[in-house]
């Protein structure tokens, strides 16, 4: 299999969870990055992330990002194969 089929596999792969982990953010009510970029970045500098909650915090920057990398981690290990 080419590098470009495996990069679409991929990039479809990480397009699909991150439209999920959007429907769970908006379920709990928790700041998409669209909401933070959007609405938030109106307010400037760091006044932006004074208006995130920790659990915002905790979903923008740690779960997002981690869950992001290992779906594209694991669909590259098992596609390698």
């Amino acid at each position: 299999m080419s590098l470009l089929i495996k990069s679409l596999i991929v990039g479809y792969g990480i397009l699909i969870i991150a439209i999920m982990l959007n429907f769970l953010a908006m379920k709990f009510e928790t700041k998409t990055w669209n909401e933070f970029l959007t609405k938030d970045a109106k307010l400037h500098g760091f006044n932006a992330f004074n208006s995130l909650s920790f659990l915002d915090t905790i979903f923008l920057f740690f779960l997002y990002p981690l869950m992001l990398g290992a779906i594209a981690y694991t669909l590259f290990k098992i596609i390698s194969k």
